[in-house]
């Protein structure tokens, strides 16, 4: 009977963890933010791997709802999206491989005329993301990624402080 319900559950858990695919705006200051694609391995020596990156517009109340900037059959490594450059992007990376897996969700502020480029590694047990800027005149520097959150319940809505999900 076990076997039944968890064959039952098994595809709810994966539809629950989809989200809406982004759209650009198409008014107002842009600035370009690069992504990488993380690829889905479905073998079943070592385990099956997925992940992704999910990007969401911070609104008037400190929230948002993440969206997913990459197609479902990319074949590139990496996907240049256009995001605001006036509000606070949040930015989440999820990576499972087998029984590890990590959840990344955070927040910056992008400034008008920057390039942005995110970076994921995944390093032993450990996911590091970084995200740099490449300024106006050429010069990159790194910046600094604030703490948000993300609602436990359906994995979408994103906050700048906990107590707001």
């Amino acid at each position: 009977m076990r076997n039944y319900i968890f064959a039952l559950a098994f595809p709810f858990v994966f539809v629950g963890c989809a989200s809406n695919k982004y759209v650009p705006p198409s008014d107002g200051p842009l600035v370009t933010l690069t992504v990488p694609v993380i690829k889905r391995d479905w073998k079943l020596i070592g385990g099956f791997s997925f992940g992704g990156v999910n990007i969401a517009v911070k609104n008037r109340d400190g929230c948002g709802m993440y969206a997913n900037p990459v197609g479902r059959d990319q074949e590139d490594n990496e996907v240049v999206v256009s995001i605001p450059a006036d509000k606070d992007i949040f930015v989440s990376v999820i990576r499972n491989h087998g029984n590890a897996s990590c959840h990344i969700s955070s927040l910056f502020s992008p400034e008008v005329g920057s390039e942005y480029r995110l970076y994921f590694e995944e390093v032993g047990n450990y996911c590091v993301v970084s995200l740099l800027e490449k300024k106006v005149g050429g010069a990159t520097e790194k910046v600094r990624l604030k703490k948000s959150y993300t609602s436990s319940w359906d994995g979408v809505k994103v906050c700048d402080a906990k107590d707001k999900l």
